[in-house]
C-alpha cells in the first residue's frame, strides 16, 4: 500500500482516468466503481480498500447508485454519477454546489425538499468527492482541474440575481421570473386559498348576513332604503298601478263633466229655440 500511486485504483492497481466511472469514499480514496462493486458482491467487503475505514466503500457505492438518476430540487436540473452530490439523512440528493450556495447565502441547514433538520453543515464538510484545490491533486496528469473550475464558474454565474426576480412569501427567497416554485422552499409562486379557508370565509359571511337580517328586522325602517329589494319593487309596481287608476278616474270624471255640460247646453238651446218658434207662430 505504501507504493500506491496517487491516481491508481488500489483494488485492480490500474490508473484512474477522467473518463472512468469512479467512486470516492468519505476518507478521500478513489476506486473504479466496477472494482468496488465486484469486491462488495464477491467478498461482501464494505470497508475502504486503502485505509480499511468501516463501511466507507459501501456507503460510497450506495451514494453513487442513488445518484444514477434524479433531479436537484434547488436548481431543478438533473444530476448523475458524474456530478458532485450530497445526500441528507432523509435520503434526498442535491448538487453539492447548490447546497453549499444555499447554506452560504441563507444559512439554511434543513433539507430543501422536506425541510427536515438534516445538519447540512456537517454533511457538506464530509463526504467530499472533489478535491481539485488540494495540493495533492496538482501533480495529476489525468484529471484536468480547469474543466471543473470553469463548470463551477458557469454554475455560479447562473445563480446570480437577475432583474424582475420574484420573492417568495414563505421564506423570502429570490427566484427567477420563469421559476414556478421557490428554489429554496418549493412553495408555488401563485398559491390559491385552501378549501378550509374558503369554507371558513363563506361560513363567516353567512353568519354575518344572518346577523344583519335579524338586526334589521328588529329595527323600524326609517326610509325605503332599509326595506328588502322585493318589497321595494312591489311598492314601485303598486305606485304605478295606483297612478294609472287615478289618471283613468280623472279622465272619466272630465269626460262625464263634459257630457253633462253638453247635455245641459243642448237642452237649454233646444228649449230656447222652441220658445222662439212658438212666439213666431203665435
Amino acid at each position: 500500500m505504501s507504493s500506491l500511486k496517487i491516481n491508481e485504483c488500489s483494488i485492480c492497481e490500474n490508473e484512474l482516468n477522467e473518463t472512468d466511472d469512479l467512486v470516492t469514499t468519505n476518507c478521500n480514496h478513489k476506486f473504479h466503481c466496477r472494482c468496488a462493486q465486484d469486491r462488495l458482491d464477491k467478498k461482501n467487503r464494505t470497508d475502504c480498500h486503502f485505509c480499511h475505514q468501516d463501511s466507507a466503500l459501501g456507503n460510497a457505492l450506495a451514494l453513487k447508485n442513488l445518484a444514477k438518476k434524479g433531479e436537484c430540487s434547488i436548481c431543478e436540473s438533473e444530476w448523475n454519477w458524474k456530478h458532485d452530490i450530497v445526500i441528507t439523512n432523509c435520503n434526498h440528493t442535491f448538487h453539492r454546489r447548490c447546497a453549499q450556495d444555499r447554506f452560504d447565502r441563507r444559512g439554511r441547514t434543513d433539507c430543501h425538499f422536506c425541510h427536515q433538520d438534516s445538519d447540512l453543515k456537517i454533511i457538506l464538510s464530509q463526504n467530499t468527492t472533489t478535491t481539485i484545490n488540494e495540493p495533492t491533486e496538482q501533480n495529476s496528469n489525468r484529471i484536468n482541474p480547469d474543466k471543473n473550475v470553469l463548470s463551477t464558474a458557469r454554475t455560479e454565474n447562473t445563480i446570480e440575481k437577475k432583474e424582475n426576480n420574484w420573492q417568495c412569501d414563505e421564506c423570502s427567497g429570490t427566484n427567477e421570473p420563469s421559476t414556478k416554485r421557490c428554489i429554496c422552499c418549493g412553495t408555488p409562486r401563485f398559491v390559491l386559498p385552501s378549501i378550509p379557508a374558503v369554507l371558513s370565509q363563506r361560513q363567516d359571511d353567512t353568519t354575518t348576513k344572518e346577523y344583519n337580517q335579524v338586526t334589521s328586522s328588529n329595527r323600524r325602517p326609517k326610509n325605503d332604503k332599509n326595506k328588502p329589494l322585493d318589497l321595494r319593487i312591489q311598492g314601485k309596481n303598486l305606485d304605478k298601478n295606483m297612478r294609472f287608476l287615478a289618471n283613468v278616474f280623472i279622465c272619466l270624471s272630465i269626460f262625464i263633466i263634459f257630457i253633462s255640460f253638453y247635455c245641459t247646453f243642448r237642452s237649454n238651446f233646444v228649449a230656447s229655440i222652441s220658445k222662439d218658434f212658438k212666439k213666431d207662430i203665435s
